[in-house]
């Protein structure tokens, strides 16, 4: 029996997850969607059809004052969902896959309106100031109308992108207020001092002119406030910022947008979202294009009986690579069906102009002619969810994900030729704390704000074990991470609770299997089960018993790397400290493959568990892991400094109740 409101509660976390009683369409792109996805598959049926999950309960945990609130996200979650999933997959398929919403990832957009504008207070500045943490900037505020972002360091940066066009001389537009008072600072411009500021306690403009600063590429402005004070969050703060508008010399000033938001309308004409563009006005993405990718879009002037002269372009490292629609378009419009293949599998920018007129573009979007997927054995309702955290594992090291990977892993090969395996999985953050609370509540780092050394889990927000603890489930976590424990507001909603590091208990594998096979073996049979187990053996240190470091190093080595220090040893390469030879590089990492291969040797215990009790039948069995490990990649190693690959594409197995045993080969989604 398909449940509709659990359906439509999973499509709003997952964004781009489609179910159907008979086959099954995914396409993962992010882990903040397990908790809904997994109280679908365990409760939409439930028990004797007698278990439903509820909505995710959202907060941005902020202690702001009432005077000022967080900007309310313009996101998906106001776009009407399928009624069905079966029509959601004939909808699909009738115009190819949706791959990228370009209205709806306005945030992404860089705007240009009389010049480029960098607008605070607003998600789309996270792309200038590259996000809150350690930058000197801090959160996202709605006041008497004006949208804001507080600076609260002694300095802090902002970068942007020009063109060739766009370098040389400009003025510097900066609307800002001091907190609490008249506020003197500097400002500086890719190294050199554009002269003192001083920003009035009122908004209000701060114009510099720019004899020649301004470079083709990236730029970056240091900005160092003057005094500040307590803001109206109670939190200390230098300066509020609204937008700071980058303009070239020559350009005309006379239609410039005050907010990136400014540019969506939801009413005009009939049209669900639109985007609204004047003479003048551009919008650049820099998105991934898949093989066969398209455009698809309507576009159409604003009036009756006027032309608007519009160009759409797809951009490849500054240089066009085609014109995907130049001409003009009267208010009856057009529809725009371009091809992206020149830029396939690569990073290209779609820069989109009006030169005149104003146009509305509907439903501009990016997508696929729709492929035949696995489908995936097993029933797609489940009495018991097992969730094994493997922390630090990143996808590559698999043989599922990597066919070249050297790691012997025999049960996660056998478990992953039963699972569905989802090649696209990303972890939400670079580090366990704030990504682990992501997993669990379904929630993005930027609203649970559990993201930095001291903060913890709001009492406000909602994770997977207290739904599943409300609805009858018995629920018992096994944790190897100190972070992931009460001290941070994780052991909340458990009947069963361990945390070994906080404990001083044994953390390796083979202690956390034992304990979570012995709770198995003694829980109450008459209700489902919730099984949260929380590994951490491919953390540092890496200290893997002697016969598995040998499976990937047994040459004799006298060099700098100890297993027991390799976590003082990753620091002191980050800082540049100490430098390894390639000799040093090959014991590093066959430490942490070791690990790999120790863990699995015991994880294997869980599963044989399962299948004696008979509970495979029953139970949705998950693997993922909170984030990856760098060696060396990209100049560093470790993790928690960086968001490459490395660190955030993790594996994500899931076996489905009643699965095939010992099937030839995993769906793939």
């Amino acid at each position: 029996m398909f449940d509709k409101p659990a359906y439509n509660r999973v499509m709003k976390a997952m964004l781009s997850i489609r179910f159907s009683e008979q086959k099954t369409i995914c396409k993962i792109t992010t882990l903040f969607g397990l908790m809904s996805a997994v109280l679908w598959v365990a409760c939409a049926n439930g028990k004797n059809g007698t278990y439903s999950a509820e909505p995710v309960k959202s907060t941005t945990g902020d202690s702001m004052a009432q005077s000022d609130k967080p900007v309310a996200a313009t996101s998906r979650d106001e776009t009407p969902l399928s009624p069905t999933p079966d029509m959601a997959l004939e909808a699909a398929s009738a115009s190819g896959e949706l791959r990228f919403d370009f209205t709806e990832h306005i945030a992404l957009a860089h705007l240009r309106s009389s010049g480029l504008l960098m607008d605070f207070g607003h998600e789309s500045r996270n792309k200038y100031t590259i996000g809150d943490w350690k930058t000197g900037w801090r959160g996202n505020y709605l006041k008497d109308g004006v949208t804001y972002s507080l600076l609260e360091s002694a300095a802090a940066r902002v970068f942007f992108f020009l063109d060739e066009n766009e370098a040389g001389d400009g003025r510097l537009v900066i609307r800002a207020r001091g907190i609490g008072q008249k506020s003197k600072g500097r400002l500086y411009l890719n190294g050199s001092g554009l002269g003192p500021v001083e920003f009035g306690p009122e908004f209000s403009h701060v114009t510099v002119e720019i004899k020649g600063l301004l470079k083709p590429g990236n730029n970056e402005l240091l900005l160092r406030p003057g005094n500040g004070a307590k803001a109206s969050d109670g939190k200390f703060a230098r300066l509020a910022v609204d937008y700071i508008r980058v303009i070239p010399a020559g350009t005309d000033e006379s239609q410039a947008a005050s907010a990136a938001t400014a540019v969506l309308d939801g009413d005009e004409g009939g049209a669900s979202k639109a985007i609204r563009l004047r003479g003048g006005d551009r919008l650049t993405w820099y998105v991934a294009v898949p093989e066969a990718a398209f455009l698809r879009a309507s576009v159409r002037s604003t009036g009756q009986g006027r032309e608007s002269d519009v160009a759409v372009g797809l951009y490849k490292n500054g240089t066009l690579r085609s014109e995907l629609f130049t001409g003009k378009v009267d208010h009856r419009g057009t529809d725009m069906d371009a091809s992206l293949s020149v830029c396939a599998d690569d990073i290209c920018a779609l820069d989109i102009q009006v030169n005149s007129g104003e146009v509305l573009f509907e439903r501009l979007q990016m997508r696929e002619p729709m492929t035949e997927v696995s489908s995936a054995s097993g029933k797609r309702s489940a009495q018991n969810v097992v969730l094994v955290l493997i922390d630090t594992l990143r996808a590559d090291k698999l043989s599922a994900y990597n066919r070249d990977s050297r790691v012997q892993t025999p049960f996660l090969d056998t478990l992953a030729k039963e699972s569905m395996i989802f090649e696209n999985a990303w972890a939400q953050e670079n580090w366990t704390k704030p990504s682990i609370t992501s997993l669990l509540s379904g929630l993005y780092s930027a609203t649970h704000q559990n993201k930095s050394e001291n903060n913890k889990v709001p009492s406000s927000v909602v994770m997977m074990q207290e739904h599943f603890s409300k609805l009858g489930f018995e629920t018992a976590g096994f944790v190897a991470n100190g972070y992931v424990s009460d001290k941070f507001g994780f052991k909340r909603g458990w009947d069963t609770w361990t945390n070994y590091v906080r404990e001083g208990k044994r953390n390796r594998a083979e202690f956390v299997a034992d304990d979570a096979v012995n709770w198995l073996r003694k829980r109450r049979d008459e209700k489902p089960f919730f099984l949260y187990i929380h590994t951490i053996d491919p953390h540092v240190p890496y200290i893997p018993p002697a016969k598995y470091r040998a499976l990937y190093d047994n040459e004799p080595y006298n060099g700098v790397v100890t297993a027991t220090e390799t976590a003082k040893l990753l620091e002191k390469v980050k800082t540049g400290a100490l430098k390894l030879t390639d000799r040093d590089k090959f014991r590093l990492e066959a430490l942490y493959d070791g690990e790999i291969s120790y863990h699995d040797d015991y994880l294997v215990k869980v599963y044989d568990e399962l299948k004696a009790q008979g509970l495979l039948d029953n139970t949705v069995l998950i693997v993922t892991a909170d984030h990856g490990e760098e060696f060396f990649e990209h100049g560093s190693v470790g993790h928690g400094h960086s968001l490459y690959e490395e660190l955030l594409h993790v594996p994500l197995i899931i076996r489905l109740p009643g699965a095939a045993q010992g099937a030839s080969g995993g769906a793939r989604f």
